[in-house]
């Protein structure tokens, strides 16, 4: 099972640092990476890390990936159906 739940941290960490690069638009030159994504025990939920450098634009970067997060996980619902 430890392998499984891990090649599913890998999908969803490359499709949702894809989603991001294709759905965010970012004004200010920000480096947006997902570092890992940590899926729970019964597969239902998953927690997504995100890097921002530099880190000044941190606060900015989240704002608007808060704001748009919806859309964001009908995306990655959609790619991972």
């Amino acid at each position: 099972m430890a392998y499984r739940r891990e090649k599913i941290n890998d999908l969803i960490r490359d499709e949702a640092g894809k989603i991001l690069h294709q759905n965010l638009d970012l004004e200010m030159d920000a480096l947006v990476t997902v570092t890992r994504a940590v899926v729970s025990d019964d597969l239902n939920h998953v927690r997504i890390y995100i890097s921002v450098f530099p880190s000044q634009f941190a606060s900015e970067v989240l704002g608007q990936i808060n704001k748009e997060i919806y859309f964001l996980q009908q995306v990655l619902n959609k790619r991972l159906k």
